[in-house]
């Protein structure tokens, strides 16, 4: 074991019998402060001056510990030597930080007699009533006493004591009974907590909302002169005291309720409130918790207690019992030996664990009937009452996944699932409160939202994998990530208490005991030390004009030092800190900037803060306020279980598909914002638009009130953003109209400098492709268009009607090509589309990643038999021809699924072709140069240009894509070229897109020129086909000249 001291560094070695040996170091510059009671490091630098004067004071008195001691007497000694030495440091410093604050103007509350106040009948403060159900009035006078005689102290009491409503009614009632001046501020995580909380305190007193209890949060309150409560968030506490510290004096009390929760804005509310308590403010600290360490928050507070005490008032709640099971228990009951070696640094969820889960409902069914008796009612061995299971996981994809295994599994149990997670729909999470029929177990299987956010009343069984995700921050790029962790015990110990909400229940905890015991940490790891720090240290420099090491430092439980230095240095690449302090160069502390004071004072990450200054630089500062905005809050697009592919398609229309979630957030606000203003729907009428297209009504609420509150703080700044809303009510954005015109694209090149350059230095580059391999792989075809299914049982053709139907979903323009066992899908979107990726293929990828099984059926109908026949003639013929074996490189396509295919079979080793229109570098449209070929397109120009023909105009509405028809073509100088079979390849407002079937070439006709195609050429197969270049790529460079000049001669 060892111990450093501030002087010196003591090496303590334990012997049998308890004998011990000291030995001394020489000291140096740096010291470490370990804390024997909370084990927090705190790291700082000597003075020159005082090291050289310390060391003369121990040459005068030579230290005890230098003489080797062994009795337990002068062990104990040197530990409260040594303690009474660091908590002298420690005041020290926290005297020095408190002298640093930055002096502010106090800000003086609204006039009002207290003594009037109290004796308003209206507010009936002398013959109140109490909640007598709720476990914390019996320690109302304990409550009152310790504040009353201590400025800190600590309420521990689980989830539903009555905490957060009763103690500040018990407060302000004890003020009204003395006249004292009282006025409370009360903080909560969330913001809706912090509304209903107060409307609920004022329901219960009868008060009306926003008199004497009433809430602030960012963008909305509700308080009269009259209030003395407020509800507020945390995030908003921490914006008066950066703004203002000297306003927290107008508050006598300060609660923080759910202190667990250690996130960010809560750690830094509590180093400033202990700086403030050391300097000025001499109002009252009241902690509050469910599941908190209070030896820590004792131990912090103590330097600053008027009584050098911290006093606890533990409030036990008295619930129904719940039963702890764990995986021993489970593996013996259950007759079933997993063989999971579990470690700490390997969270996962394992097989053998979701085969557990499926016997383990088997077996609570079992127990239910048993416990029913002969006279309970039962079917099928199943009881008619079975109580809800809460199953635990840590993240989306393991919802899925223990759903899937358990629907397999359990499929005739009659089991009815619920998912609860952020992402997904409130519609689908609303059932997880339905209650279920007769016979039906209702299993909700969610995310830690269930700890605390949400409480399903009928759970009466937990099981718990264990694990959860939380945020950290990569200290070689300093971005933040969800990771996979074990959860701690006091999060456990919180889902353990949703069994017991009504009934007596059991939690089955999916670990070994000793597992628990000895590995899980006891309270979550706190934010402080693994999330990103740049917001900390900023609001640090608007408080503070010292070091932010040395004032963050004095934190509940401070970050390593490097990590300090590396946010520092982040801060100055980033513009919110200079290079100097007080004009003199500083490598771990600057003076703050102008950027950086918007930094700090927006309510989004750095970057997305540097993404609005450069919207602000480039002209496009509202695209950039929505992105900042769509980025900070919950996701917009909702996912609905088992319905993934329709979710990635929405998404990738919304982005216009360029694939990238900063359009697809832009176009998704901006055409919500405009069906709100131009449509005037009712509020329920735009839920039900929002959810038919897979939008997520509430959190675009939540987008647009972060947005405003970004414009209403960027006007502080002198930042005018014009919020302009366009009716874009008809724009398409599966057809990426958004992106036709050419002001258009140079906004999204502007967006995407604007990306960069916020985001620098993190990019990511494409793997290098072998292009040789590509063109194997696909034989020749376009990867931008095709895609290759493989691994068939017999030749892919067979499996022809199976497979056009799985990629229909993906788009319904698309071709077939088949080589043996392999399958060629080629979309066909658009023709003049030149290299961009067909949207199908994105699809189709999808379709892959989502790994749902396919079964897929041969078709042997006499059509495919006769296909089959010929290719396996021709492999034969062609191994006896060029004297090899059997090979499968013999492909088919069902463009020409009947004559013709026929036909190019039959000349399929070589045929010769004629060049009719070049419409790209790389391909070109051409005819077959054979007899028959000729004939037949001889017989179609013969039928268009007979002198008798009539040719009945197209109805609008009688058009469709993919429907042949009949035109006129024109020369280039104007003149009547003649009548020319053709297909709708797109229909526009006034025109359609066609490309002319027997030659290759396309052109946008008026509705007017659009005319029936005879019936008697309407079977003819197209007589032209589209011919590439195999194995070779155009120059892009090369590629993109040649497309202006055809469009210049185009104009």
């Amino acid at each position: 074991m060892e111990n450093d001291s501030v002087e010196n560094k003591i090496v303590i070695k334990r012997e049998p019998n308890i004998k011990r040996e000291y030995e001394y170091e020489e000291q140096t510059s740096y010291r470490t402060l370990i804390s024997a009671t909370n084990g927090m490091g705190l790291r700082y630098k000597l003075d020159e001056e005082e090291l050289k004067k310390r060391q003369e004071e121990e040459e005068n008195n030579e230290p005890f510990y230098k003489r080797a001691r062994t009795s337990e007497e002068n062990f104990q000694y040197v530990e409260q030597s040594r303690q009474a030495h660091e908590e002298k440091i420690r005041k020290l410093r926290l005297q020095e930080a408190s002298e640093n604050l930055v002096k502010n103007e106090p800000v003086e509350p609204p006039d009002s007699n207290d003594i009037i106040f109290y004796n308003n009948p209206e507010y009936n403060f002398f013959n109140q009533r109490y909640n007598t159900n709720l476990p914390i009035i019996q320690y109302r006078e304990e409550i009152i006493q310790k504040l009353n005689e201590n400025n800190v102290i600590i309420i521990q009491g689980n989830t539903g004591c009555g905490k957060t409503t009763q103690v500040p009614q018990y407060i302000i009632d004890d003020a009204a009974k003395n006249s004292r001046k009282c006025r409370i501020i009360v903080t909560q995580p969330r913001r809706l907590a912090a509304k209903s909380i107060s409307k609920r305190v004022c329901e219960e007193r009868g008060w009306p909302w926003g008199s004497v209890c009433g809430f602030k949060v960012s963008m909305e309150n509700k308080f009269t002169d009259d209030t003395r409560i407020f509800y507020v968030t945390t995030g908003y506490l921490l914006e008066m005291i950066v703004a203002n510290h000297a306003e927290l004096s107008n508050y006598t009390h300060v609660i923080l309720d759910e202190v667990h929760d250690r996130d960010l804005d809560t750690d830094l509310i509590i180093l400033f409130l202990k700086l403030l308590l050391e300097k000025e403010y001499k109002g009252k600290v009241v902690l509050m918790s469910a599941t908190l360490d209070p030896t820590l928050f004792v131990n912090y507070f103590q330097a600053v207690s008027n009584n050098n005490n911290v006093p606890i008032v533990k409030c036990e709640m008295k619930l129904f019992n719940v039963k702890e099971w764990y995986l021993d228990d489970l593996e013996e009951k259950l007759n079933y030996e997993t063989g999971i070696k579990f470690k700490y640094d390997n969270p996962l969820i394992f097989e053998e664990q979701l085969e557990i889960v499926a016997r383990l409902l088997r077996y609570i069914d079992e127990k239910e009937v048993k416990a029913m008796g002969a006279s309970g009612e039962t079917i099928a061995g199943l009881a008619s009452i079975r109580g809800a299971a809460l199953i635990f996981v840590p993240g989306m994809d393991e919802i899925f996944r223990v759903k899937k295994y358990l629907q397999t599994s359990l499929a005739d149990n009659q089991l009815v699932f619920c998912e609860l997670h952020s992402e997904i729909a409130l519609e689908y999470q609303m059932r997880a409160f339905d209650n279920t029929l007769d016979y039906y177990r209702k299993v909700i299987i969610s995310t830690s939202i269930a700890e605390s956010s949400i409480t399903v009343p009928d759970v009466k069984y937990v099981i718990d994998f264990c694990l959860t995700k939380a945020p950290f921050t990569d200290p070689g790029t300093n971005y933040t990530s969800l990771e996979l962790i074990w959860a701690s015990q006091s999060n456990l110990t919180q889902r353990l208490g949703r069994a017991g909400r009504v009934s007596q229940g059991i939690c089955y905890r999916l670990i070994p005991k000793r597992f628990y015991e000895h590995a899980l940490l006891e309270f979550p790891y706190p934010a402080i030390r693994r999330e990103s720090i740049e917001k900390v240290i900023l609001n640090i420099k608007r408080v503070c004009t010292d070091k932010p090491s040395k004032v963050i430092g004095l934190a509940l439980t401070p970050p390593e030092l490097d990590r300090i230095e590396r946010t520092v240095l982040f801060l100055k690449e980033a513009g919110a800190l200079s290079l100097y302090k007080k004009r003199k160069l500083c490598p771990d502390d600057g003076d703050l900037t102008y950027a950086g004071t918007i930094m700090v004072s927006l309510p989004v990450d750095i970057r997305l803060t540097k993404l609005i200054l450069f919207g602000h630089v480039f002209g496009r500062l509202r695209d950039a306020v929505i992105l900042a905005a769509g980025l900070s809050c919950k996701s917009i697009f909702i996912s609905q279980p088992g319905s993934q592919f329709e979710f990635y398609k929405g998404k990738y229309f919304y982005s216009s598909g360029l694939m990238s979630d900063f359009t697809c957030i832009l176009n998704a606000y901006n055409l919500w914002k405009a069906h709100q203003k131009y449509s005037n729907m009712s509020h329920r009428q735009m839920e039900k638009w929002c959810y038919d297209n897979l939008l997520d009504h509430r959190n675009l609420k939540e987008l647009e009130r972060i947005k405003n509150e970004i414009i209403t703080r960027l006007n502080r700044h002198g930042l005018k953003v014009e919020d302009e809303i366009l009716d874009i009510r008809n724009t398409n954005f599966k057809n990426s109209q958004v992106m036709d015109s050419q002001t258009a694209i140079d906004e999204l090149y502007i967006l995407k400098f604007m990306i960069a350059g916020a985001f620098y230095p993190n990019y990511y580059k494409t793997n290098i492709n072998d292009e040789k391999e590509i063109v194997r792989m696909l034989n020749g075809k376009d990867p931008k268009t095709t895609v290759v299914v493989s691994s068939f049982q017999d030749y892919a053709i067979v499996y022809h009607e199976k497979i056009q139907e799985i990629f229909k979903i993906c788009s319904p323009n698309l071709v077939l090509h088949y080589e043996g066992l392999k399958a060629f899908v080629e979309f066909k979107e658009n023709y003049e589309v030149v290299n961009k990726i067909a949207s199908g293929v994105y699809f189709a990828l999808m379709l892959n990643k989502l790994e749902k099984p396919v079964e897929l059926d041969r078709v042997y109908s006499k059509e495919y038999m006769a296909i089959k026949k010929d290719i396996d003639y021709l492999r034969e013929y062609n191994s006896r021809r060029n004297g090899l074996g059997l090979t499968n490189r013999i492909t088919t396509s069902n463009e020409t699924i009947t004559d013709d295919l026929n036909l190019l079979l039959k000349n399929m080793t070589e045929f010769r072709i004629k060049p009719v229109v070049l419409t790209h570098l790389n391909y070109f449209w051409a005819h077959v140069d054979e007899d028959d070929y000729i004939a037949v397109l001889n017989q179609i120009e013969n039928v268009l240009s007979r002198s008798n023909i009539m040719f009945t105009k197209c109805k609008k509405e009688d058009l469709f894509v993919g429907k042949l028809v009949v035109s006129f073509h024109f020369t280039g100088n104007g003149t009547e070229c003649g009548y020319y079979r053709a297909k709708i390849t797109e229909i526009k407002e006034d025109r359609v897109k066609i490309i002319y079937v027997d030659y290759g070439n396309a052109e946008d006709k008026d509705f007017a020129l659009i005319y029936e195609c005879p019936s008697e050429i309407s079977k003819i197969p197209n007589q032209a086909f589209r011919c590439e270049l195999a194995h070779l790529r155009v120059d892009p460079f090369i590629l993109e000249d040649h497309e202006k000049k055809s469009k210049a001669l185009d104009e």
